[in-house]
């Protein structure tokens, strides 16, 4: 890959590869997602928003997850258009327990946050599913693991 973006079809898919700041941004959603969740196990949880400021979250439960294509595409598109009050290029991440590798729960909402941000023809900041481990973009094939992450804070001048 020589870094030109790549030519896309529809408004849903990501326009490039991931960029060096979305990048850095997603390892920072790692490590809030690190420090926000002190339990082992979870359960998986869709936000929207911007991946180091203000998100709009909804949880995942066997209720949600049962529901149909298009009744977890009206969820999606619901949080993305509320999302813009906070952001004129949202960004969607799944964060749930696990290692950041595709599994069936990703594969019932990554298609769908795809469409969702087609339907709205926005240009998704990001797409991706986060895990205490790293993180890793489906439609990309993009991912970073980590086994001890570590955030340097800015020193004030």
């Amino acid at each position: 890959m020589d870094g030109t973006p790549r030519r896309t079809p529809s408004w849903g898919r990501v326009e490039a590869m991931l960029a060096a700041d979305v990048r850095t941004d997603l390892r920072l959603a790692v490590h809030a997602f690190r420090t926000s969740e002190p339990r082992r196990v979870h359960g998986p949880v869709l936000r929207v928003g911007d991946l180091v400021g203000a998100q709009l979250d909804w949880e995942i439960d066997e209720e949600t997850n049962a529901r149909d294509h298009g009744m977890r595409t009206e969820i999606a598109v619901a949080l993305i258009h509320r999302s813009l009050t906070v952001t004129d290029r949202p960004a969607a991440w799944l964060t749930r327990a696990g290692f950041p590798q595709p599994h069936d729960l990703d594969m019932a909402w990554i298609p769908v946050l795809h469409r969702a941000f087609g339907m709205l023809e926005i240009v998704p900041r990001a797409v991706a599913v986060v895990t205490k481990t790293g993180w890793y973009d489906l439609l990309n094939e993009d991912a970073a693991t980590w086994q001890r992450l570590r955030v340097r804070r800015k020193r004030p001048v």
